[in-house]
């Protein structure tokens, strides 16, 4: 073969595999593509499926974040174990880093917060009632002040009121001249506690009226500690004579015998009457009425009040058959007592030492001072901060959240076959016109509020001596009830104040609202910097169980289908017992169930909240979808509430282990957002309806 002809079938052979190699690249590259293709296709379904490309990255997101990884345990599978998954560790964990339940320490929080705003000096461009809180504050603290008063300030008064049988050395008072009634009336003149016998009070109707019944803490279980410290600071006041025993007997009988006609007498039912009904000895009832409330041209034989009539009665009988010495010895002990913390060191310690044996904790002047004055001057505090924390947005966003809970609440009214028509009905318009208020009221947030709206709002303090500025006090607050008689009932500020001071939600059903406390909005519970799947697992579970409340639940009906709800109730208890049958399983379902179905709901609004909006980012480093995170963090909410305190019922983690796992493998949603199989425990064939 010559040269040419070689290179001509070397070259038509080459030419040939050249071909072949290039369809096996070809082939190799679109295997490679398809592959890539099927690996970015997995990733991108386990992303949806898990976390989101755009990861919340602030700093409230990243606690949250932090906190969730280092209390679950994620070598437990959710599917397995919920339970052991999210609050195994987290019991660990918390007992080895002495972590308290977090709802408690927010609330402690909270008061702190606002006890810090009574402990600063007042300043000048401060309202004048909470300068008048902060001076009364000190006042309270200067106990150099009572040592050198040495209590004859309340002397001095105690005197103008008339004289006292145990302030006389010998048996020198006439009894002939004192009459109670008269000694009530000039004891409310001179600004002094006067109610030892009488509450006088206010009824809210359709407009406030005047109230007589049995007097506050009258009932309360007589102790002989208590007669002990009466007998020590009345020994360390006056000097009594040598039947000082017989009076103490017979005084600590009185006190008995009107303790027990309260105890009998004070769950009567008090409704307004006409005047005419009101008897008392030796006194026209128009005339005391318009004495004791200082009203004078308000009161008329036709005009009404609301009377505790039992006790009125029982009160007068008793009267009758009690010496006027005794009585007289009463009234002087109830003002001492009243004001003994305020009186020389003797008398102050050993009030303090009674206070402290009964409530068995040590009461530090501190704490008592600042207790003290949060009740004298309620809301004060509170509402200097309305301001700052419930602004416009904060308004906004609870009443979005609370709406779309109210939604899910009325849905679920109407879709239960066990309540009838008018029940129906009558549960959706209740929660079709619950007022939803966040912090305050509209005027609360006026600048008149404080000196026009609340009962201290004209108090001012012209003297530094603290029995002038307790009775200060006690005057304007009377008088500031007293000219409500007649007039259109308003909102119940102490009801708002409650939810505020005390950190909770609460729910008034008779006057049809709800209040949200503003310092909710910057908790644990609900942070605007942090995605609403986390918000609606804390406060919107925690709203939710309020809101059902109001539902009863687990109160029977007549409706024949009822039975369909009785059945769900059987199934849920089958399976507590069938947990733990130690436990009573009944009380186990009664104590969970409004828990679990706030939850559900809480569940539901959320999913409402997603459609209507733009999807949430997921919290960094974890991967979780939004819907595996609320239900992480709702059951680690519950996980705090198990916390050991020192009155915590011992079996609290077995009722909370049971609590979880039924809300989990009772869920319509649980078993979908984790992909359990089957054949989890977690996902059970047979599910209790919750819903």
């Amino acid at each position: 073969m010559s040269i040419e002809d070689f290179e001509t079938e070397t070259n038509a052979h080459g030419c040939c595999g050249r071909n072949k190699l290039s369809i096996c690249l070809a082939m190799f590259v679109m295997f490679l593509i398809i592959a890539l293709s099927f690996v970015v296709f997995l990733f991108i379904g386990f992303i949806e499926s898990g976390a989101s490309q755009e990861e919340c990255t602030n700093s409230a997101c990243i606690k949250a974040s932090a906190q969730i990884s280092e209390f679950i345990d994620d070598t437990v599978e959710p599917c397995e174990d919920f339970y052991a998954f999210v609050c195994g560790k987290f019991q660990n964990l918390a007992y080895e880093k002495q972590i308290n339940n977090l709802l408690n320490a927010e609330r402690e929080r909270v008061i702190r917060h606002f006890d810090t705003l009574i402990v600063e000096p007042p300043q000048l461009h401060e309202p004048q009632p909470v300068k008048m809180q902060k001076t009364y504050f000190q006042a309270c603290l200067n106990e150099e002040d009572f040592d050198e008063d040495n209590y004859q300030t309340l002397f001095k008064k105690l005197l103008e009121i008339g004289d006292w049988p145990f302030l006389r050395k010998h048996n020198e008072w006439e009894e002939k001249s004192f009459d109670w009634v008269q000694v009530m009336i000039k004891t409310r003149e001179l600004g002094l506690p006067f109610e030892w016998f009488l509450k006088v009070d206010l009824l809210s109707h359709d407009n406030y009226e005047l109230k007589l019944s049995h007097p506050e803490n009258c009932g309360v279980e007589l102790t002989e500690e208590y007669f002990i410290m009466q007998r020590a600071i009345l020994e360390e006041l006056v000097q009594l004579g040598i039947d000082a025993i017989y009076e103490f007997v017979h005084l600590e009988k009185f006190q008995k015998d009107l303790n027990e006609i309260c105890i009998n007498k004070s769950q009567t039912e008090i409704f307004p009457t006409r005047m005419i009904q009101l008897r008392l000895e030796n006194v026209k009832a128009t005339n005391f009425l318009k004495a004791i409330t200082g009203l004078t041209h308000r009161w008329r034989p036709d005009s009404t009040v609301a009377l505790n009539a039992d006790y009125l009665f029982e009160l007068n009988h008793l009267i009758k058959v009690t010496p006027k010495k005794v009585q007289a010895n009463y009234i002087l002990w109830k003002i001492i007592e009243y004001f003994a913390p305020y009186l020389s060191k003797p008398i102050r310690e050993r009030y303090a030492e009674y206070l402290s044996e009964t409530s068995e904790t040590e009461i530090s002047r501190f704490q008592f001072c600042l207790d003290d004055t949060k009740s004298k001057f309620k809301f004060i505090s509170e509402f200097v901060q309305l301001k700052d924390y419930a602004q416009s947005s904060v308004q906004e966003t609870g009443i979005e959240l609370v709406d779309s809970l109210k939604e899910e609440i009325i849905g679920f009214i109407k879709s239960v076959e066990w309540r009838n028509n008018r029940s129906v009905e009558s549960y959706s318009n209740f929660y079709d016109n619950l007022e939803v208020i966040i912090g305050g009221t509209e005027s609360m947030f006026e600048e008149s509020f404080l000196t026009d709206e609340t009962p201290v709002g004209k108090l001012v303090f012209y003297s530094d001596n603290i029995i002038q500025m307790i009775i200060d006090w006690y005057r304007s607050i009377f008088a500031a009830k007293m000219v409500l008689i007649g007039e259109p009932t308003t909102m119940d500020y102490e009801f708002v104040h409650d939810a505020n001071s005390k950190f909770e939600v609460v729910l008034d059903n008779t006057e049809q609202i709800l209040v949200l406390p503003a310092l909710a909005f910057f908790s644990i519970l609900y942070d605007a910097d942090l995605p609403q799947y986390l918000n609606y697992a804390g406060l919107g579970i925690h709203t939710t169980e309020k809101l059902i409340r109001g539902l009863q639940l687990l109160t029977k009906t007549k409706h024949e289908s009822y039975k369909s709800f009785e059945e769900n109730k059987k199934c849920l208890i089958k399976n507590l017992q069938e947990s733990n049958k130690r436990l009573n399983a009944s009380l186990l379902f009664s104590l969970n169930y409004e828990s679990l179905m706030a939850q559900q709901l809480a569940y539901k609004a959320y999913q409402v909240y997603v459609e209507n909006n733009e999807e949430e980012m997921q919290l960094v480093n974890l991967p979780y979808s939004s819907n595996q995170l609320f239900w992480i963090r709702s059951t680690l909410n519950w996980c705090y509430h198990a916390l050991p305190e020192e009155k915590s019922n011992p079996h609290m983690h077995q009722m909370l282990k049971l609590r979880i796992l039924e809300s989990v493998k009772n869920s319509e949603f649980f078993a979908a957002d984790f992909n359990c199989s089957a054949e989890a425990p977690m996902n059970p064939d047979n599910k209790c309806e919750l819903l």
